[in-house]
């Protein structure tokens, strides 16, 4: 459901940012489409930091900017410090 592309500037903003990848857990987890017609893809991916506990859940699919609100996120210390 997560494009490679997203996943692709994911990792640029943990590197970016002094994180290391490993430390992070990502789960995945799409939401059912309704009827049969044209739909978007939507779902979630729920972050998970190692070091500090901490979790946040970003609405993904089509028109998500998770990737933008997970930098910011980073920036703004709510996962916490990067690990040495």
């Amino acid at each position: 459901m997560v494009h490679i592309s997203e996943m692709d500037d994911f990792y640029s903003a943990i590197k970016k940012r002094g994180f290391q990848k490993d430390d992070f857990d990502l789960t995945e987890q799409e939401e059912p489409m309704l009827g049969t017609g044209i739909n978007p893809i939507k779902g979630t991916i729920k972050i998970h930091y190692r070091p500090s506990g901490k979790e946040e859940t970003y609405k993904t699919g089509h028109a998500s900017s998770w990737v933008v609100r997970f930098e910011d996120d980073l920036v703004d210390g709510f996962f916490g410090k990067p690990s040495t």
